[in-house]
């Protein structure tokens, strides 16, 4: 039976409850190829909650539908933490 064989996701106890604010900074943008449809990014992200600061790097993937349009949209976004105190969505 399917229900049997599915995980319970929880979130642990340590993960923020609220988070203050969040600051995301680029370090490096490539792209590969010249319209720039698909982006890769590297950049650092900070979370605040309760006064307590966490950094994390991170690694994105953007790719965009329509690069030429004046409001391009997303096809595609992953990203990736490379270093984090918390679960990976407090990092993003």
């Amino acid at each position: 039976m399917l229900n049997s064989t599915l995980l319970e996701i929880r979130r642990p106890s340590n993960y923020p409850s609220k988070i203050d604010a969040r600051e995301i900074h680029i370090i490096r943008a490539y792209t590969f190829d010249t319209s720039c449809a698909d982006v890769l990014l590297l950049g650092q992200s900070t979370v605040s909650t309760k006064g307590r600061h966490t950094l994390c790097d991170f690694t994105c993937r953007v790719v965009f539908e329509d690069p030429t349009v004046e409001m391009p949209k997303m096809k595609l976004l992953q990203i990736w933490p490379v270093g984090f105190a918390f679960p990976p969505l407090a990092c993003l």
